[in-house]
């Protein structure tokens, strides 16, 4: 008779989805650099014939840039 009414629980699940949708936009990001410094790269080789060094530095250049930045955010996203 005396209980008093419980809290609600925070929706975990909801928590749960809003955690891998950041996590997801990290990914996409990674993907995305790799891609648009790739297709830079492809380009570059069929300007000026140094194919397949174009896109091969484009992709390196693409894959460094996007684990940097993917280390970047994943530990500001750790940290909050």
């Amino acid at each position: 008779m005396g209980e008093s009414p419980q809290k609600p629980e925070p929706d975990n699940q909801m928590t749960f989805l809003a955690r891998g949708m950041r996590y997801m936009s990290v990914a996409t990001q990674f993907a995305v650099m790799l891609g648009v410094l790739g297709y830079l790269g492809i380009k570059v080789d069929e300007r000026y014939g140094s194919s397949p060094w174009g896109v091969l530095a484009g992709i390196l250049i693409g894959m460094g840039l996007g684990t940097w930045t993917m280390l970047r955010q994943l530990a500001r996203l750790e940290g909050k």
